[in-house]
């Protein structure tokens, strides 16, 4: 089964090569031999290829935010649904999906912006996550200003779907 995941921006194609006796995975061509367990702080350890690296996660609609021996890493992955709605035009307002606070605004009302637009960078549980245009659109409000707190679910900014005229 392979899959298109979003690495910090950057695609990357991921397949399963098996599961049993271990899950394999091919990552760009390269193959990686991957073992998970459990952690005492609520943290996961990973062996890839032999090498440990402790992590912790918090999964979202559509991302998965990792954090690996003190680096912070956005893993996006399109939910077949979610992008048939995107590419419908819906889902026009970017809502948090975790509580945080608002580190820096990017755009501003009435602003053009191009698919992969940084829009606002947020902070929640210690890392930094850039909140990114899903396509191109023009910014019809931004809902929140820096260093303001939201919870999970707040609209953080809205957008207007370009129009073909």
């Amino acid at each position: 089964m392979a899959l298109t995941l979003e690495l910090d921006n950057e695609p990357r194609e991921v397949d399963i090569a098996s599961r049993r006796p271990q899950l394999t995975l091919e990552v760009d061509g390269h193959r990686c031999r991957v073992v998970e367990r459990a952690a005492e702080n609520g943290g996961i350890e990973i062996e890839v290829n032999g090498h440990r690296h402790f992590v912790y996660r918090l999964l979202s609609e559509d991302r998965i935010y990792l954090w690996i021996d003190g680096q912070t890493f956005s893993i996006g992955y399109a939910d077949a649904i979610a992008a048939a709605k995107r590419a419908a035009g819906g889902d026009n307002d970017l809502r948090a999906d975790m509580p945080g606070m608002v580190v820096s605004v990017h755009c501003n009302r009435g602003q053009s912006v191009e698919s992969g637009t940084t829009l606002l960078v947020i902070e929640s549980m210690k890392m930094q996550v850039n909140v990114i245009a899903p396509r191109s659109a023009t910014v019809k409000e931004v809902h929140v200003v820096e260093a303001q707190a939201f919870e999970r679910g707040a609209v953080l900014v809205s957008l207007e779907p370009e129009t073909d005229e």
